[in-house]
């Protein structure tokens, strides 16, 4: 995980994939697996990884917020309306410019 902060983010992606080998159960490794293939631009792979953490825990703020990000990137901006509202319905308050830049 300390690769992530380094910005070595295919390296931090390595570390998601043993993390979660050994707890496929866990969220966090899940939405931070997905926040580092965003930086490297892999849309659908981040999506994919967002879902499985909300699967996982379904008021989780940070993954909403993360999800909505890539769907605006993906061109599907009432998805992304949709996971902003949440998230910010969750308390995640950074969320707020995006909702008024992209969802009034």
């Amino acid at each position: 995980m300390i690769r992530h902060y380094l910005k070595d983010y295919k390296g931090a992606i390595e570390d998601y994939d043993k993390a979660l080998k050994l707890d496929p159960y866990n969220p966090t490794a899940y939405n931070n697996r997905g926040a580092a293939k965003v930086t490297l631009k892999d849309y659908n792979s981040a999506l994919t990884d967002f879902d499985a953490a909300l699967q996982l825990k379904d008021d989780y703020a940070d993954a909403y917020g993360n999800r909505g990000n890539v769907k605006l990137n993906l061109g599907n901006t009432n998805g992304a309306c949709e996971d902003w509202q949440k998230a910010y319905s969750l308390g995640m308050q950074s969320v707020q410019q995006m909702i008024t830049k992209y969802c009034q």
